[in-house]
């Protein structure tokens, strides 16, 4: 599976399994297939990261969905780190995406411990094990 995915105005969004890294520009309409990938990402648990040029993109209706911000403009870091706080700017090249995708942290919805759970829930009455086992572990 392809690790990230760049939505974009002038490209379809894919389709079939959402990658960990979901990268939004911020001229991406709020529309139709967008907001159906959106919501698929958003289910997985993916990094829904915002790529910022410009302060201006800060306010996008789409800056409200993202989780990250990479920018490497100076007043965009500056305002992004007031409107996200510091952990969640990424100071980098928001076109690069090779540079700075291996800073991420691994989703809490992808995590091995998550994805046994999600598992686990399909197989009957393995649900009621596992919490009993979970619970002596505390």
């Amino acid at each position: 599976m392809t690790r990230y995915e760049i939505l974009t105005s002038s490209a379809a969004p894919a389709r079939g399994p959402v990658p960990p890294v979901l990268c939004l520009c911020a001229e991406v309409p709020l529309s139709g297939r967008f907001v159906e990938r959106l919501i698929a990402a958003e289910q997985a648990g993916a990094h829904l990261i915002l790529l910022a040029t410009s302060p201006g993109e800060l306010m996008s209706p789409i800056a409200a969905l993202a989780r990250l911000v990479v920018t490497e403009d100076e007043p965009t870091v500056t305002e992004a780190t007031a409107s996200y706080g510091a952990e969640r700017v990424i100071r980098a090249d928001p076109h690069n995406v090779a540079s700075w995708i291996a800073r991420l942290p691994t989703p809490e919805a992808m995590t091995t411990r998550r994805r046994v759970r999600r598992a686990l829930r399909r197989v009957p009455g393995a649900t009621s094990l596992h919490s009993r086992f979970a619970r002596r572990q505390q």
